[in-house]
């Protein structure tokens, strides 16, 4: 039997006890295995760090778009070999539009990022085709922040990110970033 996965249905328990002397009665029971969905795992820090969030960004005033994830950031579903999406949203917008998230898609990949200014929210989807949830690790893995403001808000910026297969969402990670003026 696979006790990670086990195959959904019946089975058939028969137990009997010794006490040193005599065994009991057997009893028997149904047990009936059912499938459930588990929801997807992100992990921004990457199996070389402790816990599901990233804190190493760093954006310089001015500078081109950092990395906001680890270069080994995971994206895991046990149960599903694709995902429904994968979301990352700032949680604020002191410099308004000039803030962005984006990655970088290779064409070879069925996936496109949609980007919304004014929420700050870079959706990513399937687009023709029907990508893996390694797709989806790799794209999470080009994650990056801009911001082209001439005078930088000097607060810090979080970014949350979730995957989701359609029925399940996972937990919330979140990206921390330093800005430097």
């Amino acid at each position: 039997l696979d006790q990670k996965d086990p195959t959904p249905g019946p089975r058939m328990v028969k137990t009997k006890v010794f006490d040193g002397l005599i065994y009991s009665n057997e009893v028997e029971a149904i047990v009936t295995f059912s499938s459930v969905n588990d929801a997807p795992i992100v992990d921004l820090s990457g199996t070389s760090s402790p816990g599901l969030d990233y804190s190493m960004a760093r954006f310089t005033e001015g500078s081109q778009p950092v990395a906001i994830v680890s270069s080994d950031a995971v994206v895991i579903d046990v149960d599903n070999s694709t995902l429904a999406y994968l979301e990352a949203k700032l949680t604020s917008l002191p410099d308004t539009t000039k803030e962005t998230l984006s990655v970088n898609i290779p064409t070879s990949v069925p996936l496109q990022q949609l980007y919304d200014n004014a929420t700050g929210c870079l959706t990513v989807r399937p687009y023709g085709g029907v990508p893996s949830v390694e797709d989806y690790q790799s794209v999470l893995r080009t994650l990056m922040y801009h911001n082209q403001a001439d005078e930088l808000t000097k607060d810090n910026r979080n970014v949350t990110v979730t995957a989701s297969d359609g029925q399940l969402t996972s937990m919330v990670a979140t990206s921390f970033i330093s800005l430097i003026s």
